[in-house]
């Protein structure tokens, strides 16, 4: 069975519970990923997430999956570990300091991408994200 994306509630929960560490929150958005992932490999996951998309009103309101999308899901339990402070969040840190909702970084690209039904270019800022998880994990 294909793990489940989460609403960012249960991943700040999990994150939570996991002690509110930096390692807890690289984990919960490595699941996070994979599970998108998952979803991006699955036509009819696909198509039900560009559907979501597209009836985005505010995608940087991450609260409210699956009734939304917003990439940001993935990774919330790291903008929280690191108090919104992106120069701090080894993700943040990877991007020049930019915060994930900066326009040039895998994370909006990644939105970008679903509202648009473009699922190569999805699946590819997805591996990027998932190589910077790698990547924070090994500092």
């Amino acid at each position: 069975m294909a793990p489940s994306l989460r609403s960012a509630e249960d991943a700040v929960a999990q994150w939570t519970a996991g002690g509110r560490t930096q390692s807890a929150a690289l984990e919960v958005a490595n699941e996070q990923v994979a599970a998108l992932q998952a979803r991006l490999a699955d036509d009819g996951g696909w198509k039900r997430l560009v559907s979501i998309a597209r009836r985005t009103v505010d995608p940087w309101f991450a609260t409210d999956w699956p009734d939304t999308f917003d990439p940001l899901m993935l990774v919330l339990p790291l903008c929280r570990t690191f108090d919104w402070e992106c120069a701090r969040c080894p993700i943040g840190r990877q991007q020049d300091d930019r915060a994930c909702a900066h326009p040039e970084v895998p994370v909006t690209r990644l939105g970008t991408a679903v509202s648009r039904s473009e699922r190569q270019r999805a699946q590819t800022e997805l591996a990027v994200l998932h190589s910077m998880l790698r990547h924070a994990a090994e500092d």
